[in-house]
């Protein structure tokens, strides 16, 4: 017995699946090989994201003034005055498994009727989880000028 490979009756279902496609197929399944791929990193960072926050349960801290005094403000002088500041910044970090960095450069200005009256720059520091700090921070005026009516 002699077996053909198609047989006959497969014959043409054979010469037409096996004919050389064009090469935009190839670019299609390159595209789309890429598109799935991206789909698929997308969702795993999406889940990532999804498991740290359930995880974590991270909550904004709260920030209150809890003092302020002022020293070098003449009220009877119309000359221009340069206010020393130390204000009192209460942090409360309420997150129980995060910590909070808080880096150099967060400022801090203190207005009084639309005129600045000084500023300056939070010292650097790491808050622990469920904690309360607070904070002393100098605030520098420089020539603050006062209007007749802030004076009042």
């Amino acid at each position: 017995q002699i077996y053909r490979i198609p047989p006959p009756e497969n014959a043409h279902r054979y010469e037409y699946l096996s004919r050389q496609k064009p090469n935009r197929s190839t670019c299609r399944r390159c595209c789309c090989s890429s598109l799935a791929a991206l789909l698929v990193l997308l969702v795993i960072a999406a889940l990532v994201v999804v498991i740290l926050f359930l995880v974590y349960r991270p909550h904004k801290p709260s920030y209150s003034v809890s003092g302020v005094s002022i020293a070098g403000i003449n009220l009877t002088s119309s000359s221009p005055m340069s206010p020393e500041i130390k204000l009192k910044v209460r942090s409360k970090n309420v997150n129980v498994k995060l910590g909070l960095i808080y880096g150099k450069g967060t400022s801090a200005e203190l207005f009084y009727d639309g005129i600045k009256l000084g500023g300056g720059e939070f010292a650097a520091f790491k808050q622990p989880a469920e904690n309360v700090t607070v904070t002393v921070t100098k605030l520098r005026g420089s020539r603050v000028q006062l209007t007749s009516s802030s004076r009042k």
